[in-house]
């Protein structure tokens, strides 16, 4: 099986890489430093829904296009840079649906889902939630089709040895149900909502107030880690105002 790199960096003629597992790690004790400097973070279940958000935000690094186009990682397998989606996006298809709604219920299912997909947020998104790419059919039935068992080993090869992961690796399951819907003409749209921008409030609604806390420290959590595994900083000194964008 192939190790999954979450971030690739180069500077001051040193090379570093990240794996998925050490990334998902660090933005989780990014969110353990963090919640005890904010003030009425004591739900046990916003708390884990944080958490499953956390582990499960970067799984769709798995894909191949991402791992040899984005961070050069020449040595993995499969061998293909063709199907291409954003990485945030494939990790939906890799999320143990009935897990996550037995643990959360269905709304917290929805929330987690959706800080999950669009945790990046890229000008080309619409596109794909509102079904103009047709890239992402045919990465669908590759992975259908081919991808499926050798994908889903290495994510399990990638977090299967870390017992720090035990309480979350039942969350990853390859989710047939939905590749085979988006196949079959299902839009990404009827499987995540977008939580930020206005043009979909009539089918979101307004946002509740745990759907912005998931979205929002998975992302302020993902970026400081990013910025502490760069520049090689502690990452206890997460604070609540922000260091530096996220990139990648």
């Amino acid at each position: 099986m192939a190790k999954i790199w979450a971030k690739a960096y180069e500077k001051d003629q040193e090379k570093r890489r990240i794996f998925l597992s050490q990334h998902t790690l660090d933005v989780m004790n990014a969110f353990d430093v963090l919640r005890e400097k904010v003030k009425n973070m004591n739900s046990d279940k916003l708390n884990k829904a944080i958490n499953a958000a956390i582990f499960l935000h970067d799984v769709g690094k798995v894909l191949p296009s991402f791992q040899l186009k984005a961070l050069g990682n020449k040595e993995y397998e499969p061998q293909d840079v063709v199907f291409e989606i954003p990485h945030s996006l494939f990790s939906l298809f890799w999320i143990n649906q009935d897990e996550l709604k037995k643990e959360f219920g269905e709304e917290y299912f929805n929330f987690i889902i959706s800080a999950v997909a669009y945790h990046h947020w890229r000008n080309n998104f619409d596109d794909y939630i509102l079904d103009r790419k047709k890239n992402l059919i045919k990465l669908c039935q590759k992975v259908k089709d081919e991808w499926q068992s050798n994908l889903l080993g290495n994510l399990e090869e990638e977090f299967g040895t870390n017992s720090e992961f035990d309480t979350y690796k039942s969350y990853i399951k390859l989710n047939t149900k939905w590749l085979e819907g988006i196949i079959n003409g299902r839009k990404l749209m009827d499987l995540a909502i977008p939580p930020y921008k206005f043009d979909y409030f009539p089918i979101r609604g307004e946002l509740k107030k745990d759907w912005i806390f998931i979205a929002g420290f998975l992302q302020r959590c993902d970026h400081f880690a990013s910025w502490c595994e760069e520049e090689k900083e502690e990452i206890d000194k997460i604070e609540i105002e922000q260091e530096k964008p996220e990139e990648v």
